[in-house]
């Protein structure tokens, strides 16, 4: 991109900020005398400034680490902690869904929190099964 269209997003993130239609932005740059070809790439790049944006605001979001309170503390095993924060790290349980697992963890359980414990909270059939290895469990 050469240093007017350079020039012209720069106009256009200052303008509009990284929320605007597109639409509006193809207008005000059409009244600003560009070309399709011209629009097309700064409006392309205005889209990758807020894609980088909104990754930069994910991944600050995933960077927070969840410490244990004072009434949770030798509660769970660190094996069971690790793998709660290492679900929430990774995005397959969001923060909201970590505090329910937790909360429901510290609820069910009186001793101390195993792995096997928290994985059961999120497929109870698995641990919970009645009679010998291999054999099916009652479904209801």
């Amino acid at each position: 991109m050469d240093a007017r269209l350079t020039k012209a997003l720069a106009r256009v993130i200052a303008k509009f900020g990284l929320t605007a239609d597109v639409a509006d932005v193809e207008a005000y740059l059409s009244e600003e005398g560009y070309d399709a070809g011209q629009i097309g790439t700064i409006v392309s790049a205005w889209m990758l400034e807020i894609r980088a944006k909104r990754a930069s605001s994910i991944t600050a979001l995933r960077s927070t680490m969840r410490v244990p309170g004072p009434h949770e503390k030798g509660r769970f095993e660190p094996e069971a902690w690790g793998f709660l924060v290492a679900l929430a790290a990774s995005g397959w349980i969001s923060g909201e869904e970590l505090e329910h697992v937790i909360e429901r963890a510290l609820a069910q359980w009186d001793n101390k929190i195993t792995i096997d414990d928290i994985r059961s909270v999120f497929d109870p059939g698995v641990h919970d099964s009645i009679g010998k290895p291999g054999e099916s469990g009652v479904v209801h």
